[in-house]
């Protein structure tokens, strides 16, 4: 994927970054008349923002979402899964309305990923998404690994859900089991991290890959 430096806006009518007859974006939900997702409807398709395989470590709030060079199962079967069929991102999904008591670390993490204006624009349309390995399943719960997506409404593709970042281990909202994965997975991997965008998103479709206004580049 990319490594320069857009800006975000997902928007009616957009095209890929690549296309040379982009001049700008408009700003972030636009319409005013988006619907709540309605998950009886069409299934929405699922798009990857251009920076959301970023990686960031973030001692002072416990959140990490590098991953180990090696194999790691849990993890990688996950991300193989939304790679070769993004849609798998769009079948468990739970709203998240980000000034709820619970979501200061979710608020400090997206505002790695986009500026704070467009942060400001997405209550009511973000939502955490569950993705289970196939191969490595917990025997009393879904796992660790959750995507967190932005709704909008396009009039050429319908329900969409945009790609903002990855939570493999589960750390945005812990369990009991996951408090102590901050410490552990980043002491695990202190000598073998890589970035979710520097492992697979080489892999990903190119024309599900969209560039915004808002959008937040660093280098991993």
């Amino acid at each position: 994927m990319s490594k320069n430096n857009p800006r975000f806006s997902p928007n009616l009518g957009i095209k890929p970054a690549n296309d040379l007859e982009i001049r700008s974006s408009p700003k972030l939900m636009q319409r005013k008349d988006i619907n709540p997702l309605n998950l009886h409807d069409d299934e929405p398709k699922v798009m990857f923002l251009s920076n959301c395989g970023m990686s960031v470590d973030l001692e002072k709030y416990h959140f990490i979402n590098y991953i180990y060079k090696m194999d790691y199962p849990a993890v990688d079967d996950c991300l193989k899964q939304i790679v070769s069929n993004p849609q798998k991102v769009a079948e468990k999904l739970q709203v998240i309305r980000i000034h709820q008591s619970n979501t200061d670390k979710l608020n400090v993490v997206l505002n790695e990923y986009m500026d704070k204006d467009t942060v400001s624009k997405i209550n009511e349309h973000l939502y955490e998404s569950k993705i289970t390995s196939q191969n490595f399943k917990p025997f009393f719960h879904d796992g660790a690994f959750r995507v967190f997506v932005i709704h909008d409404y396009l009039e050429d593709d319908g329900n969409v859900l945009y790609i903002v970042f990855y939570d493999p281990y589960h750390l945005i909202f812990p369990g009991r089991e996951e408090v102590k994965n901050y410490s552990s997975e980043k002491n695990a991997m202190s000598l073998s991290r890589i970035s979710i965008d520097d492992k697979y998103h080489s892999k990903v479709q190119e024309d599900l890959i969209r560039d915004f206004d808002g959008l937040i580049k660093k280098s991993n």
